[in-house]
């Protein structure tokens, strides 16, 4: 696997690596069982400091991408049907990297709809909802495209007053 690091990015390159490494995983470059280069071989194949190469497998790891041992090194897996990953992982727009525990998960009957949640923590603008748990949805449609929904309360404007139109 080539990875495509850009060095200029907002986005930390241990983020990067994780996120290409799981799109290989889902396009089936990478494959269940398949060894990935060492942290020394992938830091110096990219150019990059160790401890950086080892915060992205670290990553893999707790989401449940990779499994790691002193024999086998970091070997590709896919999740178990069913099984959660320890840590939900993202880039904002601003090209932050995101990592929280994961605090549920469901998955209903026909495999259609999955939904994931994590504990809010409002840091220093403590409130009420400080500790509730905030979830988020995906649903397959037959439908061509992708449609987002901010769903009931969140990311939708109810009233005017805000630099953005209600609805």
């Amino acid at each position: 696997m080539l990875l495509q690091l850009n060095f200029s990015s907002d986005a930390p390159i241990y983020q990067q690596i994780r996120n290409q490494v799981v799109t290989a995983i889902a396009s089936g470059e990478l494959k269940p069982g398949e060894r990935l280069p060492t942290i020394r071989a992938l830091a110096e194949e990219a150019g990059i400091n160790m401890m950086t190469a080892s915060k992205a497998y670290q990553l893999l790891k707790a989401e449940g991408y990779i499994t790691t041992g002193r024999r086998d090194g970091a070997v590709v897996r896919l999740p178990e049907a069913g099984a959660e990953p320890e840590t939900v992982s993202l880039t904002t727009p601003k090209g932050w990297a995101v990592s929280v525990p994961l605090a549920g998960a469901e998955l209903d009957g026909d495999g259609r709809e999955a939904r994931c949640a994590v504990r809010k923590d409002a840091g220093d603008d403590y409130d009420v909802t400080d500790g509730m748990l905030v979830w988020a949805s995906v649903r397959k449609s037959d439908a061509p495209g992708v449609a987002i929904d901010g769903g009931e309360g969140v990311g939708r404007v109810t009233k005017p007053g805000l630099d953005q139109p209600v609805g």
